[in-house]
């Protein structure tokens, strides 16, 4: 059940089709734009405009498996690297960042730092943490 989209510059339409997911950066940061969820109306700021179309996004295989509802909660952390030690020493499955120097963590959107715990650790939702700033790098 993809979105479709239509992405027009002041004087031509740029792209046009169907999407499973568009990122968008707004005002207030990016944003994930899906099917079936509730409208949202924002100010966009300078950035690039993502948009994946073939059903092949983690969030759309989820929501073929599972149907509608939570994908993740994010929650933002004053320091990754101790919340990641106590989500590890309480026997959760820390997941994500293929590719990072570390495996646990990864770049995220505006500079963060992020990480993730495995959904077969906390009953089926995927948990973000995010660190902004402040923490060890």
């Amino acid at each position: 059940m993809p979105i479709r989209c239509e992405i027009v510059s002041q004087d031509r339409l740029v792209w046009e089709g169907d999407a499973d997911i568009v990122n968008i950066p707004g005002s207030d940061g990016d944003m994930g734009i899906l099917p079936n969820h509730a409208p949202l109306l924002s100010t966009m700021r300078y950035g690039i405009i993502n948009v994946r179309t073939g059903g092949a996004t983690p969030i759309a295989r989820f929501l073929e498996r599972r149907g509608e509802g939570i994908h993740h909660v994010c929650f933002e952390v004053d320091d990754l690297d101790a919340a990641l030690e106590r989500f590890r020493n309480a026997g959760l499955n820390v997941t994500g960042g293929e590719g990072s120097a570390r495996q646990e963590e990864r770049a995220g959107a505006e500079g963060s730092r992020i990480a993730f715990i495995h959904p077969r650790s906390t009953g089926g939702v995927l948990i973000e943490l995010r660190e902004t700033g402040g923490g060890k790098r």
